[in-house]
């Protein structure tokens, strides 16, 4: 099935057309008092009550990638996408672009990649102007690393805890610095922590050495039964992707 396109709304109210989006002028794109920033909707992991709370943000793209848009606000970046029936219009967005949007909060996918993940609410996405000097170019060309990773288990009979084995399984080689695996208290203490609540360790300190990680390499961490976990990779910019989630 065809995925259908989200045309950019340009200004409040004015539905996007084919054509020139034409000049707009620039802007800080700070978010406003009603919107709420990438670090305090960190704060809604946690929540009790919906599973995906409302939000409206603002930012600036610096990064265009496979699951929409990476966006860039005075506190972090976030990334926002559209679904699986829809698509962003990119030949209407460019880096640099300030946008604004309604969006629900992924609470489970936000744990998991350790930064917002939102979907837009399709009744109003809309492009507000250019930032001013937006600084895009750090973003150029990264992505995540195209590589695949193993899980193992290990546990006597009888134990509280279970040895969690993580194991590079093909692809290309990985800076160690760029690893992390990160949990969080048992389920039974809370069903998502929030990141004051999480353990992140780096790969480079499990393996004890700053070799690349490549094929067979392989870091193991010892973790209480029922507990979430997910190895992610960091771009140093702050925009995380999960490679790998677990529950023991």
């Amino acid at each position: 099935m065809n995925r259908r396109t989200v045309l950019v709304s340009i200004g409040a109210g004015t539905t996007g057309l084919a054509g020139c989006l034409g000049a707009l002028d620039s802007t800080d794109c700070e978010p406003t008092g009603d919107e709420t920033t990438f670090e305090d909707a960190m704060a809604f992991v946690d929540e009790p009550g919906m599973t995906a709370p409302r939000l409206s943000v603002r930012g600036t793209i610096v990064a265009f990638s496979v699951r929409g848009l990476i966006l860039e606000d005075p506190t972090g970046v976030a990334r926002i996408s559209t679904g699986l029936e829809y698509e962003f219009d990119t030949d209407r967005l460019e880096l640099g672009d300030c946008v604004s949007g309604d969006v629900s909060l992924s609470k489970r996918s936000t744990w998991d990649n350790q930064m917002p993940i939102l979907r837009v609410r399709l009744d109003r996405f809309e492009r507000d102007g250019s930032t001013e000097t937006p600084d895009v170019d750090r973003f150029d060309g990264i992505s995540p690393p195209d590589a695949s990773f193993d899980i193992d288990f290990d546990s006597e009979i009888g134990s509280s805890t279970t040895t969690v084995t993580l194991t590079h399984d093909g692809g290309e080689t990985v800076d160690p610095t760029d690893l992390f695996v990160c949990y969080g208290p048992e389920r039974e203490e809370v069903r998502r922590p929030t990141l004051d609540q999480t353990t992140i360790d780096s790969w480079e300190d499990l393996a004890g050495s700053s070799e690349g990680v490549s094929a067979g390499d392989a870091v193991s961490v010892d973790l209480p039964n029922d507990t979430n976990g997910t190895l992610l990779w960091r771009s140093g910019l702050g925009w995380n992707t999960q490679l790998r989630g677990f529950a023991v």
